[in-house]
C-alpha cells in the first residue's frame, strides 16, 4: 500500500496548508510503515492509478503529465508530457494497462470553462495520445470500465462548474472515440 501526504499546515501560516512530497509503503504482512522516496512534485488533490506491473501512476492538479512510482526500486518518474495540462481529473486503467484520463479545467483562474481533456497513457512505451473528443466537457464526474472493454463517464460538473449533468459519454478503445451515453435520473 502506498501512502501520499497530501496537504500539512504551513510554517508562517497554519491556516493556509501547502502540498508535501512526502509518501510512505504499508507491509501488510508486518503492518509496519516504512518511509518512501519523496514524490517529485508535491500533490494535494491526485488521482491515483495502479498500474499492470506493480508500479503506481499519480496523476495531479496543474501537471502536464504524472509521476509513476516503483516500489521495486522506490523511485518516483515522471512522466512525458501530455498534451493538455490537467486539472481535476478522472483515470482508469484499461485491461491492457493504458490508462484513460479525462476531465480538466481550464488553465485560465479567470474563466468557468473545463476543457475536454481526454488522452490515454501507454506506461510502458511512455507516450501520451489525444482520444477522440469528449462528447461533452465534464469535471468531478466518475470512470467506470464496463465488461465490453469500453468506459463510461457519469455526471459530474460542466463547462458552467455549477450545474450537474445528468449526461453521459461512452468510450471506445478500439477507434479511440466518444459518443453520448444515456441520460441518468438526475445530475
Amino acid at each position: 500500500m502506498l501512502l501520499l501526504s497530501g496537504l500539512a499546515p504551513s510554517d508562517s501560516d497554519a491556516s493556509a496548508p501547502v502540498s508535501i512530497r512526502d509518501t510512505a509503503t504499508l507491509d501488510p504482512a508486518t503492518g509496519t510503515w516504512k518511509r518512501a522516496a519523496p514524490m517529485n512534485t508535491a500533490a494535494d488533490i491526485p488521482t491515483v492509478v495502479p498500474l499492470n506491473d506493480g508500479r503506481v501512476m499519480v496523476l495531479q492538479d496543474g501537471f502536464s503529465g504524472a509521476e509513476i512510482y516503483d516500489p521495486a526500486s522506490d523511485v518516483w518518474t515522471i512522466t512525458s508530457p501530455a498534451n493538455g495540462k490537467f486539472s481535476q481529473v478522472t483515470a482508469v486503467k484499461l485491461p491492457d494497462g493504458i490508462v484513460l484520463v479525462t476531465g480538466g479545467a481550464s488553465e485560465d483562474d479567470n474563466t468557468d470553462d473545463t476543457l475536454p481533456i481526454a488522452e490515454i497513457y501507454d506506461p510502458y512505451a511512455d507516450t501520451w495520445t489525444v482520444t477522440g473528443p469528449m462528447n461533452e466537457m465534464r469535471i468531478h464526474h466518475t470512470l467506470t470500465l464496463l465488461p465490453s472493454g469500453q468506459v463510461i463517464a457519469i455526471g459530474g460538473v460542466g463547462a458552467t462548474f455549477t450545474e450537474p449533468l445528468a449526461t453521459s459519454g461512452i468510450y471506445d478503445p478500439v477507434t479511440n472515440t466518444w459518443r453520448p451515453g444515456p441520460e441518468i435520473a438526475e445530475g
